[in-house]
């Protein structure tokens, strides 16, 4: 009978009764299920409470929960919009896969001389999209309401010039000149982006003369109208179109600790949530933990967006430090008003929580941390041990090797800073020289400062052979990086390290041990994430590329007839012939081809 963890049971008490979105997590803090909930207290309890009752699917998930996180938000709406980012990032293997967002309708005003404004599931126009919404009537009703105040705005019609505008002008007996047009388009536009200036006022000058004239039906109509426009303006905090990258940065303080938290938009998404645990200084103030924070962040960061939004201001030396750093312009700004300004508080209210309610294990992990860097910094020598980087070699059917680079700072994962290569320069699945080919293009971008800061240590997924052919491309280039091998056992579960050559025993339940699993779990499952990726049509016509006699026909009509590459690796000789343009040598090929690998 499944026991739920004491761990578990802790922090189930400390659940808020608010709406959000909940991540469980297995053993190697893997995110494993994302959902939403209007009340995190009742929902995230609900599945630890008479387990063996659950669905078996249900069951398995909460047998393999070890630990949960969650994000707060303002309303359902926010907490659904959330949910769709995040399953549609991580790929959490207990979801059910959602359609992306445009399965959510957004408002597009186009950019033309006379704009049109309408609902849209698709945003691939040119327009300013707005958005998306979880209410497809409400998006209807702004609509309607639109034709109502402004008849002269098109909602329906493409017009080109002044003499089609006229024409559809006569049409519904209005006439606006070019300036008025975009001017309430303007007013429209200022709506959807917060402001209830210029579309609201209209309205509710229309209510209170009805309201003058005792026309009380049409006023209640009015008021129905305003409604609307409120229940529509549910601002979303977490998805927009602008395909901005924008990180969002908060410092928060408890007795012992500050925490400074990160959400991270890609995209105009927000796909992580960070929190930096610090030990507090009673020497230091916000302002300056916030700009030192800031300084070590980025100081080597593969990657700067170009606004970062902070809960404090900055001085003019953080700023310029920061773009000399990104070599492009980057804006840092502590907002007061606004969209920015209310995820800053959304930030806030989560960071506030987690330094309040989750100090204990704050308190486990800063413990686990410790321990772990110091066998670390034991075992290889070195004074501290922050930046990891792993690597594994993986292909597909012995065909499409890559190489997959994850990295832990602080033992945490940095997924910001994880890369793919593609082989380039070696042919069929050959791991050692794959390895080799990985690392040298690693460490040559690294001399070159074209990627981010140097690991501490190198770990390869593999034993004796990989780490002398690590050991061999680090010394090419001069460095003084230790490298470490994970051997796995019969059953591809991590057993031991080998490192100076020697293999080293794991004990399991062990930090050391988990974490050098969590390490060798994460970079196979970056690989396999990847290799989905290739699997899509497109990408596997660069595998049949190789095939003396296969063109671009012969692959079309190939893949058209086998609908997979695995089962045109295991066709046979007559099968392959069957497939129209193909003949007995092109066959013979791809036959050939594969048997081979």
């Amino acid at each position: 009978m499944f026991k739920v963890s004491d761990e578990i049971k802790q922090q189930l008490k400390k659940l808020p009764a608010l709406p959000g979105v909940y991540m469980m997590k297995d053993i190697v803090d893997n995110i494993i299920y994302v959902g939403k909930a209007k009340n995190l207290k009742n929902r995230v309890s609900s599945y630890f409470t008479a387990v063996e009752s659950h669905p078996n699917k249900t069951k398995s998930l909460v047998v393999n929960t070890v630990n949960f996180d969650y994000i707060i938000t303002k309303t359902e709406e926010e907490a659904l919009l959330l949910e769709a980012n995040l399953i549609k990032d991580k790929k959490p293997k207990f979801n059910v896969m959602l359609k992306d967002d445009k399965s959510y309708p957004y408002i597009c005003i186009t950019r033309e001389k006379y704009p049109k404004i309408y609902k849209t599931r698709d945003t691939n126009a040119k327009g300013d999209y707005y958005g998306p919404y979880t209410s497809a009537y409400s998006v209807n009703k702004f609509i309607d309401i639109i034709g109502d105040l402004y008849p002269g705005i098109r909602c329906d019609y493409s017009l080109k010039n002044i003499k089609q505008l006229d024409m559809y002008y006569k049409l519904i007996d209005v006439t606006y000149s070019t300036e008025e047009y975009n001017r309430y388009i303007d007013e429209i536009a200022s709506f959807l982006k917060g402001s209830d200036i210029g579309l609201k006022e209209k309205l509710i000058e229309k209510r209170e003369e009805y309201s003058k004239k005792l026309a009380f039906e049409k006023a209640i109509e009015i008021r129905d109208r305003l409604l609307a426009l409120d229940e529509l303006k549910v601002y979303q905090k977490v998805s927009s179109l602008s395909g901005d990258d924008k990180d969002y940065i908060f410092i928060g303080t408890s007795k012992d600790y500050i925490c400074a938290s990160i959400f991270i938009y890609r995209d105009g998404n927000m796909l992580e949530r960070e929190n930096h645990i610090m030990k507090f200084s009673i020497e230091q103030d916000l302002p300056s933990v916030l700009e030192s924070f800031i300084l070590q962040y980025y100081a080597e960061s593969t990657f700067i967006p170009h606004s970062i939004y902070v809960s404090q201001p900055v001085c003019d030396e953080v700023v310029n430090a920061i773009n000399s750093i990104s070599k492009k312009k980057v804006t840092i700004i502590h907002p007061k008003r606004g969209s920015n300004k209310k995820i800053l508080d959304m930030l806030r209210e989560n960071t506030n929580e987690y330094l309040e309610k989750f100090y204990d294990r704050i308190e486990r992990e800063e413990k686990k941390k410790e321990d772990i860097n110091v066998i670390l910094s034991s075992l290889v020598m070195k004074d501290t041990v922050d930046r990891i980087e792993a690597y594994d070699i993986s292909n597909i059917f012995g065909y499409l090797s890559v190489g997959s680079m994850v990295v832990f700072e602080n033992t945490k994962k940095k997924p910001t800073d994880y890369r793919m290569f593609k082989i380039k320069h070696v042919k069929g699945p050959d791991d050692y020289s794959s390895m080799r080919e990985v690392l040298t293009r690693r460490l040559k971008r690294l001399q070159e400062k074209r990627f981010g800061k140097a690991p501490d240590i190198i770990i390869l997924d593999g034993g004796k052979g990989h780490v002398t052919i690590g050991l061999e491309v680090v010394r090419e280039f001069s460095l003084d990086i230790p490298v470490l091998g994970l051997v796995k056992d019969d059953k591809h579960r991590t057993k031991s390290v080998f490192f100076n050559g020697k293999e080293i025993a794991l004990e399991k339940g062990t930090s050391i041990y988990n974490f050098f699993y969590q390490i060798q779990e994460e970079v196979h499952r970056f690989a396999i994430s990847y290799h989905k990726t290739l699997r899509s049509n497109a990408l596997l016509h660069s595998i049949l590329d190789e095939i003396d006699g296969v063109g671009d026909v012969r692959k079309k009509a190939l893949l058209k007839h086998f609908k997979s590459i695995d089962t045109i690796r295991t066709a046979s000789i007559e099968e392959l012939k069957k497939v129209e343009k193909m003949d007995a040598k092109s066959a013979q090929n791809v036959y050939d081809y594969f048997r081979k690998r």
